[in-house]
């Protein structure tokens, strides 16, 4: 249908009869494009929370291990240190 030869009633009724026919299928779009833009915004904050408990369980970890790993060497190196010449009766001045 060529809208020139429409006069402007004629156009907005074919206009009109379009969007009647057309309704649905375009509240369905604008409905599913706001969901979907929605669901990514909150897919993306679901990530950044994911992502930051991750890091702080692993900075957790490395801590717990950095300090199980210093308290394991600390009393190794007083012992060689100081235990053993002084049990072996050498004392260094």
């Amino acid at each position: 249908m060529d809208f020139d030869v429409l006069d402007e009633h004629e156009q907005g009724e074919v206009v009109q009869k379009w969007l009647r026919e057309n309704a649905i299928s375009i509240a369905v779009g604008v409905l599913l494009g706001l969901v979907l833009i929605f669901g990514w915004q909150q897919w993306k904050a679901h990530r950044l929370r994911h992502d930051a408990d991750a890091a702080a369980k692993y900075q957790a970890l490395s801590d717990a291990a950095t300090a199980k790993r210093s308290a394991q060497i600390k009393p190794e190196r007083r012992r060689h240190s100081f235990g053993s010449p002084l049990r072996s009766g050498l004392v260094f001045r």
